[in-house]
């Protein structure tokens, strides 16, 4: 049979385990993750493993699904109960919540310390992760930038989840990138995607479809405004920017 037409029909099924997993599983399990595929469908997991080119999701007991990576945009922990000594941190956790007009003070008020167009911070916000502060990519981004940990290390980011923190580490290594290409937006751009190497080694925009769509895509939204009549929560179901190449 065609390897696609069973990727497809496995794929197919999915919302149905899903919806199935739901009915019978309403309390999430400690570790449980969520999810997110291509097709717009959402699966309750246990755990996954990437394999090379494979992903695989175990499911409730031993169940397993096995398919192409490419069909899993992003992975979104599902909150856990806290504990008594959470309760002091909870402020400062990943299951706090972010209102519209918070982030646009965060985003507004960085963007203003750090001398970057706030547009343009925003935009970037848009396209890496939807506004989503706990945005998940297979490739391991994390948070409202997508900051892969090597990059939340270098800036020193202790909760990655964390909408102030995340920001200001992004915005730090987006002034970096500006200073590196000469404030050349689209270099600039273009490194935050596919690294500031591969830039380097190209010398200027990488043939690489999926970095040549993301600055078109970040440019594009620069005409959109923040949504509306929405609270934003860390732990929040949505979908995570594009995964990244890294260096």
């Amino acid at each position: 049979m065609n390897r696609n037409r069973v990727t497809r029909n496995a794929i197919g099924i999915i919302g149905l385990v899903g919806i199935w997993l739901g009915a019978f599983f309403p309390e999430p399990c400690l570790g449980a993750e969520i999810a997110y595929l291509r097709n717009g469908r959402t699966l309750v997991i246990q755990t996954h493993e990437v394999v090379g080119s494979k992903i695989i999701l175990t499911l409730d007991g031993s169940d397993r699904l096995e398919f192409d990576k490419d069909w899993v945009e992003s992975f979104v922990p599902l909150e856990s109960p806290p504990t008594p000594l959470d309760q002091d941190l909870q402020q400062d956790s990943a299951a706090r919540q972010y209102t519209v007009r918070e982030l646009k003070e965060i985003i507004h008020l960085t963007a203003q310390k750090h001398q970057l167009d706030e547009n343009l911070l925003a935009s970037i916000i848009a396209v890496e992760s939807n506004f989503n502060p706990g945005a998940l990519s297979v490739k391991g981004a994390q948070g409202l930038m997508q900051l892969m940990p090597e990059t939340a290390a270098t800036y020193k980011v202790k909760n990655v989840f964390d909408a102030r923190e995340n920001v200001e580490a992004g915005a730090k290594y987006l002034k970096d990138l500006l200073h590196q290409f000469n404030q050349n937006v689209t270099l600039a751009l273009a490194a935050y995607n596919a690294g500031p190497s591969t830039v380097a080694n190209y010398k200027g925009v990488p043939p690489f479809q999926e970095t040549q769509a993301y600055i078109r895509k970040v440019v594009a939204s620069k005409l959109i405004p923040l949504p509306r009549e929405r609270t934003l929560l860390a732990q929040r179901h949505g979908a995570a920017g594009e995964e990244k190449s890294q260096d």
